[in-house]
């Protein structure tokens, strides 16, 4: 099933249609059958959603008021009062990427080294075992 929201899925084709034509067409599995729905005011699908939200009473921990977000800072009160967002900006996720890219460069540094080390040792066994067990002459 595929579902249809916002305003992007809003063309002046029946963009339902065609996408549903066109996943019948390039499915591999003669058995699936691919549902398109598209609702008449997917439009509005995020206002409604948030609607929905706010009509939640475990939502209302979750408001920031104007005078809050300009009092305490934006980022500071959203992590404090939202600690399950991960809001960061793009230079901490580009900074977490690169710590997270170094680190695995070096575990596999540590881990070609250990390669490299134990093909050695089975080296040197295997010359010792040839030269121990040659014909003498």
């Amino acid at each position: 099933n595929v579902r249809l929201v916002g305003g992007g899925s809003m063309q002046p084709i029946d963009f339902a249609a065609r996408l549903e034509a066109e996943l019948r067409l390039s499915r591999t599995l003669s058995v699936w059958k691919p549902h398109v729905k598209a609702n008449s005011d997917r439009r509005l699908a995020c206002w409604i959603g948030g609607s929905v939200f706010c009509a939640l009473p475990s939502a209302d921990g979750h408001f920031i008021s104007r005078h809050e977000y300009h009092e305490r800072g934006g980022r500071t009160t959203l992590h404090a009062r939202c600690s399950s967002l991960t809001c960061r900006s793009i230079e901490d996720q580009e900074m977490a990427h690169r710590t997270a890219a170094r680190a695995n460069a070096v575990r596999l540094g540590y881990e070609r080294e250990n390669v490299a080390q134990r093909c050695h040792a089975i080296s040197a066994e295997a010359r010792a075992w040839w030269i121990e067990s040659a014909p003498v002459g």
